[in-house]
């Protein structure tokens, strides 16, 4: 049985959803590295973003399959502190400057488009 054509472009929309929201979160990262003096490519900043993702989600999933979601949560962020510390070879405070910065980075950047392409603030904020 074929699917259906909304079922067909809803996961179409679900994908370039991901893959934008992934290239401005990369990008975030890879400005707030190098104004932090990380010397670091987009590329880089690609695989360190889409590699944070996966950490966060995995130890999230962990613990909240034992009914400690919010204790998943903390140790998700210090995991993605892990990953930019090691792809970046810096320090915990260094990587959690550029994580704070990359989050600040980010919702200007949301703000901005969502105001050139018509959007209410949060609407824009809503993909976070």
């Amino acid at each position: 049985m074929a699917p259906h054509a909304g079922s067909v472009a809803d996961a179409v929309l679900g994908i370039l959803g991901f893959i934008v929201l992934w290239v401005l979160i990369s990008l975030s990262l890879y400005f707030a590295s190098r104004l932090t003096g990380v010397r670091t490519s987009f590329g880089s900043a690609m695989v360190t973003s889409l590699l944070a993702a996966i950490a966060f989600f995995l130890v999230d999933m962990i613990f909240s399959l034992i009914g400690l979601h919010a204790i998943g949560v903390l140790l998700g962020i210090i995991a993605i502190l892990f990953v930019i510390k090691s792809r970046e070879r810096i320090g915990w405070l260094h990587a959690l400057g550029i994580g704070v910065l990359t989050i600040i980075i980010l919702i200007i950047v949301l703000v901005v488009l969502g105001a050139l392409l018509g959007l209410g603030l949060f609407a824009a904020l809503r993909l976070l």
